[in-house]
């Protein structure tokens, strides 16, 4: 067999195998710490321009998701409620969800002041103790599911032993019209529950402008260097390019054997004679 060949294959394959890891990788966003909380504009549609309607964020942004992050192994992670479950999510995932790889605009992170770091440890150990439960898509107290918000009202209330984060009535109401949002009237009528006016609860925008927390900046650079590693600059063409040459390395390999074979065998005077009759 042709060594140099066969080489060649193994180093594609291996090339082809190292960009999900890489993409994959564990980031250290700069000066992001394990319980820095993240504030997440997204484009879910009408339900979180609902959201952003009747909550305000620090500094007049509008958030409508947020989330913790968390130490894994050597890495930072986040940890958040979202989709079905309370679930770890890596953050170069969590940052291109809102737009935000290379520079940071939809995002905020806040920070636990100083008086209250010590309670960190035990707050990271209850929001984790959360993962895979499930998520709380009727906002809805105490009910064993559990909504962006909520995940951190819980990990931080079992630490501190008192309400860190308040709840207020929640309203589901646009402020002009006072209606109900038709978003979300189609949504609870999904569910078929009553929409909870009035009943407690707690939203990213006023987690954000607790005066327990100060939101701190992320240098754009470190999020473009770090977030968006050299190999996640492939577009899918390159993906193609690479396959279709593993592709015809191997087409080249197949047919070298076959070659090989045949002419092997053709070394071999065989013949094949009828039975004698006896």
């Amino acid at each position: 067999m042709n060594l140099p060949v066969s080489m060649y294959i193994l180093v594609v394959i291996a090339w082809i195998f190292t960009f999900p890891a890489a993409s994959a990788q564990s980031i250290d966003l700069g000066k992001l710490k394990e319980g820095d909380l993240l504030f997440q504009d997204l484009d879910c549609g009408p339900l979180c321009e609902a959201i952003e309607a009747v909550t305000e964020g620090v500094n007049g942004k509008d958030f409508s998701h947020c989330a913790m992050v968390v130490r894994v192994g050597d890495s930072l992670q986040v940890i958040e409620a979202i989709g079905t479950t309370v679930q770890l999510t890596a953050l170069p995932k969590f940052f291109a969800r809102s737009g935000d790889t290379l520079v940071m605009t939809n995002i905020a992170v806040g920070r636990v002041k100083q008086p209250y770091q010590s309670l960190l440890p035990q707050v990271v150990q209850n929001a984790k103790a959360l993962i895979g439960e499930p998520y709380d898509d009727a906002f809805l107290p105490n009910n064993n599911k559990w909504y962006c918000s909520e995940l951190l009202y819980d990990a931080f209330k079992k630490a501190s032993h008192t309400e860190f984060f308040p709840m207020q009535p929640m309203t589901f109401k646009d402020p002009r019209s006072k209606d109900f949002f038709p978003a979300w009237v189609e949504y609870y009528r999904d569910l078929q529950l009553e929409i909870p006016e009035a009943i407690p609860g707690l939203n990213p925008g006023s987690i954000s402008r607790s005066d327990k927390i100060e939101i701190i900046s992320i240098q754009q650079r470190t999020i473009s260097r770090e977030l968006t590693p050299p190999h996640t600059h492939m577009h899918l063409k390159s993906y193609l390019d690479i396959l279709q040459l593993f592709i015809k390395c191997l087409l080249y390999q197949i047919h070298y054997i076959f070659k090989f074979i045949q002419i092997r065998y053709s070394d071999f005077n065989i013949t094949i004679s009828p039975p004698s009759k006896t």
